[in-house]
Formats: C-alpha cells, structure tokens, sequence
C-alpha cells in the first residue's frame, strides 16, 4: 500500500517468487535470497524492485541519461533516475526518489528524506545539494546544505568536503581527512576520525572533540565572540602550546586541536566545555 522498493544490485531479476506459508521467499540464486514476511507473491509487481546494478538496464519507466554530460529532472512522484556516463546533474524534485549517477562527477539535489542516492565506486568526485537533513551515500565526497532551514549533515568513510547554509547547522565527518564550513548561524561541527579542518564562519559556533579524533585544525576560532570548544574523553588538556601564530591544545600524544591565529595568552577556561 505503500512505496517501499527492494533495490537489488547484482543480479538482473530474480529466479523464483516462492510462496512459504503468509510470506513470500524471493530467490536470486541458491545462496542470495530475501524472506518477505505477510507478503503474498501474487502481490508483488516489477515496480517494487529497482535493478541498481550500473551493469544492468534500468527498470522501465526510468529516467536515463546517456554518456553526455546530463540534466536530469523528475516531477511529483518517486522517481527512479539513472545519469549514466557523463558528469550528470540529478534532480528528483518531490516525491521519495532514487538517483543513480553512474560514472563520471554526479551533481545530486535531494529534498525528501526519502530520497536515495545510489553512486558508484570510483565514479568521479560526486557532490549532493541537500535541502533535508542528510547523511552522504557511499561514494559521494561533498555535501552542501541548501535552504533557509537549520539542517544537518553527515559524511561518510571518504574525505568529504561540508558546507553548511545561513542557519544553525550541525555538520559530523566521520572518517576521513574531512573540511567542514559552518557559513553563516551558530553551527556545531564534528570532524570525527581523520585530520579534519574545521571553519565556524559567523556565529556563535561550537567545535566538537573526542579522544581519538586526531590531530584537527580550526581555521577561525572566535575569542571575541561565544565560540566553544567542546571536549569529551579528557578532564582537561595536558598542554597550551604556541606555535608561531598558532596554538596547539595538546590532550595527548596523538589527540590535540590546532588554533590558527591564537595566542595561548588569550584563552581562557571559559572557551573550553568537557562534558
């Protein structure tokens, strides 16, 4: 009664729609299979599946791209989107959609937390303009929140580029050397694993560091203002060290936070929160 898809990669259909007692066993080989629990085989249909493998045709009613440099737009409903070759612009528009680039530097807009975006490994440098609240798929690099609204944004395993919007954002790294743009708002930024750089833009901005993180960099820290460095997994630092125009907070050997263009004699415990 709903739109719920089964998206399969690997395999162009499946071999057997088996009815087991109330649920329906769909086969794909003898080792690959999905038990589909109260569901009748008689009620499923071709548009319950996606074929998302870049291998494969896309399924019929699909809008496809070629090896040219695309634009591709959807209308009101649940679109299935395939770029193709080429470095494609993807846009569902309204409706939960799914937008498959293919190869080549894929441009995604996305509006409903429903939407889907399907990328594939070593297929270009890939960016996602997001106007929901947004974790980047696999294999997309850069997010970049759009609209007036306070969102937030989640990266991946890669070293991603995210850039927030003129409202309170909060933006999380995760993995990966990662460069992180509050703009405009108060924003709130996790760099996560990896060396990450980390610019607050206005506002009242709060940087986020736990042990483990790393070595991390803060491009602008605001002394004159309410910007926060916000610590989880240590009491306190063990050292304020300058470093030409810079100050390292040193938590160990292997976690501190570089402070470009700030004396350590202008920071004071109020700039700091451990929690």
């Amino acid at each position: 009664s709903g739109d719920d898809l089964l998206e399969i990669s690997g395999y162009q259909n499946y071999s057997e729609l088996r009815q087991v007692g109330s649920d329906t066993l769909v086969v794909f080989s003898d080792s690959d299979t999905v038990l589909l629990k109260g569901v009748t085989s008689a009620s499923l249909s071709s548009s319950d599946f996606v074929w998302i493998d870049p291998l494969n045709e896309p399924p019929p009613g699909s809008i496809v791209g070629d090896d040219g440099n695309n634009t591709l737009t959807g209308g009101s409903g649940a679109d299935v989107i395939y770029g193709m070759g080429g470095s494609d612009l993807l846009n569902g528009k309204a409706g939960a959609d799914t937008l498959v680039g293919g190869t080549g530097n894929d441009v995604y807009y996305v509006d409903n937390a429903g939407d889907k975006i399907i990328e594939a490994i070593n297929g270009g440098i890939d960016e996602t303009h997001a106007y929901t609240n947004w974790t980047l798929a696999d294999n997309v690099e850069n997010l970049f929140l759009r609209s007036a609204a306070n969102l937030a944004g989640k990266g991946n395993g890669l070293a991603n580029t995210m850039v927030g919007n003129g409202a309170a954002n909060t933006l999380e790294g995760l993995g990966g050397a990662d460069r992180l743009d509050g703009r405009g708002g108060s924003d709130r930024l996790v760099g996560g694993l990896g060396a990450d750089i980390l610019t607050g833009g206005t506002g009242n901005d709060s940087f986020v560091f736990a042990a483990g993180h790393g070595h991390d960099t803060i491009t602008d820290f605001d002394l004159s203002g309410d910007d926060l460095l916000e610590i989880s997994g240590y009491q306190n630092y063990s050292e304020l060290r300058q470093v030409g125009s810079d100050t390292l907070v040193v938590f160990s050997a292997s976690d501190m936070l570089s402070l470009n263009g700030v004396l350590v004699a202008s920071i004071s415990n109020s700039d700091f929160l451990f929690v």
